[in-house]
């Protein structure tokens, strides 16, 4: 869409019960000032941001309309600061609390727009405890994380950060802590849930994979009609340690035909080198020790 079409449509939108006017120049002019240092980088990153904001694809096919078929402004400038490359999400955000994004609205509504979340933010919440659960082991205890009101909002945070606006239509969480983090990214997302499960758990039609313990194999399933060929899933769980069962997840979504997008985790131990077990796919994790 050219800029001439976007300064036209000066759209009014909704955000937080407070309706407001704003043409597309003005969000374009102040945009290019805070993209970028140089004006060149600051062009470019700024029409770039821009046009994840109010293409009219963007605003045709977006959900978060209200009764009376008005676009929500807190959407768009959400998926401004999703697609938004690293380095400019700082620069994104300042711009949209500058014009005046934050707040609450009419009848206490809060807006869902908020400064980006940062690992360091939690890293302190995570508790280590030597010998458990056999002598030797340091455990990363994620319970006081989960504790705390702010903390545990903030791991979400790193999740619905890294994975909002890239089209996700499943997130699927592994038994049983990835489900802590998994729902609550579907629902923030826009995204359905699929449980991945330990053996004996699912009613219906089951498919299974088996992987390697210290001593033995377990077992997770999926349901058989969990996902349709090409649907794009992340896969989260809390921890990544060997791989083993992440890579029994990947072989459970292969066989139903997914696309798996990423495997996201809280806390990677990369001594154990769990990469390796995901080789070719991408791998997230928040904390590393």
């Amino acid at each position: 869409m050219r800029w001439t079409t976007l300064a036209r449509a000066a759209f009014p939108v909704v955000v937080c019960g407070t309706t407001v006017g704003w043409g597309a120049a003005t969000m374009r002019t102040r945009l290019t000032r805070r993209a970028g240092r140089g004006v060149g980088e600051g062009v470019a990153e700024g029409r770039a941001t821009m046009r994840a904001m109010v293409t009219c694809d963007t605003i045709s096919r977006s959900p978060s309309r209200d009764d009376a078929g008005e676009i929500s402004q807190a959407a768009i400038a959400c998926s401004a600061i999703a697609q938004a490359s690293a380095s400019t999400k700082r620069r994104v955000f300042e711009f949209f609390k500058d014009v005046g994004f934050f707040g609450s609205g009419g009848g206490g509504a809060p807006c869902r727009l908020r400064e980006p979340s940062s690992p360091v933010e939690i890293e302190g919440f995570i508790r280590t405890v030597p010998d458990f659960p056999i002598p030797g082991i340091l455990f990363r205890d994620i319970t006081p994380l989960l504790k705390d009101k702010q903390g545990f909002r903030r791991a979400v945070d790193l999740f619905v950060d890294r994975f909002g606006g890239r089209g996700i239509d499943y997130v699927v969480a592994i038994e049983a802590r990835g489900y802590i983090f998994g729902a609550p990214l579907a629902y923030a997302i826009g995204a359905g849930f699929i449980p991945i499960r330990k053996p004996g758990k699912l009613p219906h039609d089951i498919l299974s994979e088996q992987y390697s313990l210290e001593y033995g194999t377990n077992t997770l399933e999926v349901h058989a009609d969990a996902l349709a060929h090409g649907e794009r899933v992340v896969v989260v769980d809390d921890l990544l340690a060997t791989g083993g069962t992440a890579a029994a997840t990947r072989r459970l979504l292969e066989r139903l035909g997914a696309r798996v997008e990423a495997f996201a985790f809280l806390v990677e131990l990369a001594a154990l080198d769990g990469r390796a077990a995901l080789a070719g796919t991408d791998v997230v994790a928040f904390l590393k020790y």
